[in-house]
């Protein structure tokens, strides 16, 4: 069943992935294996307690497309750079860059975040909100 619900991945209907589990359980192990054998374009974003706010994250995002091989790499330098002006609206923010930072890379391409969950305090910013008909819960292991 599991094996089903990978092979179905990715999807128009389903965009989003969410892959949950305890420590230790395969997770990251799967979602790499998955990508190799799909030959895939794609960034791994490995979070640590250090990325504990949006400016941290965005900038390490534009960092990650600056060095992959991207077809419009030049474009990468032009992603949006969060700074407190966006503060008081980081969802349109989060919109804004996702819609470009995507557009650099060829359709299929995958950016996984891994242990997103790591960053302690102010996590509220951290919390998906995603409409459920974009979310494709793949797998829970472990």
């Amino acid at each position: 069943e599991e094996r089903a619900a990978w092979d179905s991945v990715p999807s128009r209907e389903h965009p989003l992935v969410w892959v949950t589990g305890a420590p230790g359980a395969g997770k990251s192990a799967a979602v790499a294996s998955w990508l190799d054998v799909r030959k895939l374009a794609s960034i791994w974003y490995h979070v640590d307690p250090g990325d504990a706010d949006p400016a941290t994250f965005f900038h390490y995002l534009r960092s990650a497309a600056a060095d992959m091989p991207v077809r419009r790499a030049k474009d990468a330098a032009a992603l949006p750079v969060f700074t407190a002006d966006y503060a008081n609206d980081l969802p349109a923010f989060t919109r804004r860059f996702l819609r470009e930072f995507f557009a650099l890379f060829p359709p299929g391409s995958v950016l996984v975040v891994d242990n997103f969950h790591e960053p302690k305090g102010g996590a509220a910013w951290r919390q998906p909100r995603v409409s459920p008909s974009l979310l494709q819960p793949v797998a829970s292991l472990g």
